[in-house]
């Protein structure tokens, strides 16, 4: 997955015993080297910070084709390759939380719902969407140091309502993770209409 750590380890052979050069391209850019004789070479763990090549950031998974390039004192070489795949990994919402979460409909009060959003991939992106529920508009948030945050003003209502937001966080990858936070809508004392005061004997 993105962000793990691999371990490339493999037996050589050289009928010589010459030192070999050995260079591991890991695909992503990246590579590492080191010498050694006959016997089993195994690199320094490799991290993948990311699931997408740098020519398709934006995929859920991506086949790496690493290549080990091997030459030995007498200018032989060959150029043997593996395969690892690296997954993306949904974000994760936490402290998602509505404030406050009972209004007076149609009053201007604002509704604010805010939270975090953590990815275990560091090189991920991310977006929220809040869906205020009852066909409202869905508020596109952005992602700032792993917070977001969002306001709204619930119109009037006749009777208590219980709304339903959903917010869902994207990762650039296409990962996506959702949690339901709910918002009472009281109606306005009198339906929200203004009587006149009265004069009594």
């Amino acid at each position: 997955n993105e962000n793990d750590q691999t371990v490339l380890s493999f037996d050589v052979n050289d009928p010589d015993n010459d030192t070999m050069a050995i260079t591991a391209f890991w695909g992503d850019g990246s590579s590492s080297s080191l010498n050694s004789i006959s016997g089993v070479v195994t690199f320094p763990a490799h991290t993948y910070l990311d699931d997408g090549l740098p020519s398709n950031p934006a995929n859920a998974s991506e086949i790496y084709t690493i290549t080990i390039s091997i030459n030995d004192l007498n200018g032989n070489q060959i150029n043997p390759t593996t395969t690892l795949t690296v997954n993306n990994i949904d974000p994760v919402l936490s402290n998602v939380v509505a404030n406050p979460n009972q209004v007076v409909g149609g009053s201007g009060n604002l509704v604010t719902i805010s939270g975090n959003v953590s990815d275990i991939g560091s090189l991920d992106t991310q977006i929220v969407d809040i869906d205020w529920g009852g066909g409202f508009a869905t508020s596109n948030v952005a992602v700032v140091n792993g917070f977001f945050t969002a306001s709204h003003a619930y119109a009037l209502e006749t009777q208590v309502t219980t709304y339903n937001a959903l917010v869902k966080a994207t990762d650039d990858d296409g990962g996506v993770t959702t949690q339901t936070v709910f918002v009472t809508v009281d109606p306005q004392p009198n339906g929200g209409s203004n009587t006149a005061p009265t004069i009594s004997n």
